[in-house]
């Protein structure tokens, strides 16, 4: 069986529409994609699904024929030498996935992207590397020391206008954020 993973977050009002992936388990290729709007996607109310990238997907996987950006600061080396300085991080993503991250936002054209949990960075690096428009809101419970370093560093690249940092339990900033009507009043995510 595959070992992508797709989990739902039922969050009404803050996701437009959601793009389930499927990765065939022999290839690690697509086996499957569908773009849906969110009341359809399965989700209590208007939730969106999130898309968890197989850790096994590596530079032989389905980012392959992409190439990386040739600007330094979309550099994932840098990112992690200037960030992690001798900590050990919780997760991580390799070339691979920060590439497929990469597509994932400019086939959707997302410009508005929200993840849950920023960690050291890694995911909105690639999502800011994607697209000079997109702008990334983030949730991080803010566990590890290395957490407001990699948003001071991504800030010194791209401008603290384009990298949203909420810090807290998620259970809690989540449900925040859509009764507050978006992640900025009126702003929907367009992938998560």
């Amino acid at each position: 069986s595959s070992r992508s993973r797709l989990s739902c977050a039922c969050l009404s009002g803050i996701f437009r529409s959601c793009t389930l992936r499927f990765l065939s388990p022999a290839t690690k290729h697509t086996a499957m994609a569908s773009t849906l709007p969110c009341a359809l996607a399965g989700c209590l109310l208007l939730g969106a699904v999130a898309i968890h990238l197989d850790p096994s997907v590596t530079e032989a996987g389905p980012a392959r024929d992409l190439k990386p950006l040739t600007d330094p600061a979309c550099d994932l080396k840098t990112l992690t030498l200037n960030v992690l300085t001798g900590n050990r991080s919780e997760g991580g993503t390799n070339l691979g996935e920060f590439l497929e991250e990469q597509r994932l936002v400019n086939e959707a054209g997302a410009e508005v992207i929200c993840e849950t949990g920023f960690n050291f960075g890694a995911s909105s690096l690639a999502f800011l590397c994607a697209n000079p428009n997109t702008h990334v809101y983030s949730f991080d419970i803010g566990a590890h020391p290395y957490v407001h370093t990699a948003k001071d560093y991504l800030d010194s690249h791209f401008g603290a206008e384009r990298l949203t940092l909420t810090i807290g339990d998620s259970t809690q900033t989540l449900p925040a954020a859509a009764e507050a009507g978006g992640v900025l009043q009126g702003k929907k995510c367009d992938v998560a």
